[in-house]
Parts: C-alpha cells; sequence; structure tokens
C-alpha cells in the first residue's frame, strides 16, 4: 500500500508477531494534518476564550508590565489570532508526521506528544514567554 491516501482512510502495513499477521494502521500526512489542524485550532480558540474572561486578560495586560511586550486584547492583530491557527496545526502536523512512529506506534505515543509540548512549546519556547527559560 501507499502512503498517499485520502482523509477517511488509513494505510494497513502487515506485521508479523509471532507467526501471527497482523494489520497496523499506518497514520497518512493528510490525515494527520488535517486532524491535527482541527484539533489546535478548535482547543486555542476554547482555551484562549476560558483564559480571557477567568484569568481577565483585558486588564492584567494592560496594567501589569506585560503591556510594554504584548499587544492589547483589544488589537485587532490580537482578535484575529484564532484565524491563524490553522497555519500553525499544518506546521504541528507536519512534525507529528515526521514523528509517527514515536507519537502513533508506541502505547504511550500521547504522553511522549505531550512532553515534547509542554517542553518544547512552553518551558523552552524560543521567545520570552511568562514561565519559560527566558523570563
Amino acid at each position: 500500500m501507499h502512503d498517499d491516501v485520502g482523509v477517511g482512510e488509513v494505510s494497513l502495513t502487515p506485521l508479523c508477531r509471532k507467526g501471527l499477521m497482523v494489520n497496523q494502521i499506518r497514520p497518512t500526512l493528510t490525515g494527520v494534518v488535517i486532524k491535527t489542524m482541527v484539533t489546535h485550532t478548535v482547543t486555542y480558540f476554547i482555551m484562549g476564550l476560558l483564559a480571557f474572561k477567568i484569568l481577565d486578560y483585558a486588564r492584567f495586560f494592560s496594567e501589569s508590565s506585560l503591556n510594554l511586550m504584548m499587544r492589547q486584547t483589544t488589537d485587532p492583530w490580537v482578535m484575529a489570532g484564532p484565524l491563524f491557527q490553522p497555519m500553525r496545526g499544518i506546521l504541528f502536523g507536519i512534525v507529528f508526521y515526521l514523528l509517527r512512529e514515536p507519537l502513533f506506534g508506541k502505547k504511550n505515543g500521547w504522553l511522549v506528544m505531550w512532553i515534547v509540548l509542554v517542553v518544547v512549546g512552553i518551558i523552552g519556547t524560543f521567545g520570552s514567554a511568562p514561565g519559560s527559560l527566558e523570563e
């Protein structure tokens, strides 16, 4: 079978375990990218909305020193943030596809994915974000 299968289809690769032929579902590039893009965009929007309301971002960003390095929540670019997340989801999906063996081929692959996202995206982010190593 080939890897360029449609969104709803999967590629099956036969595996031999103890003399038995087992079909292993192999994620396709298109499937991983679309699922990641949708999941990231929806999660970003919901968590951003919850954080905005619960943590009172409007007041916090205007009254703290964050107003020196971050745009106010009323800025059009900030309000348009969720519109750019599908592009970010595509990039995440490509990386997840490249790392498909440790992420999707192992029993605790979701844990590996979570650790990678926390370490690279939160703790070791490339900007001087609050809570990162650069702060």
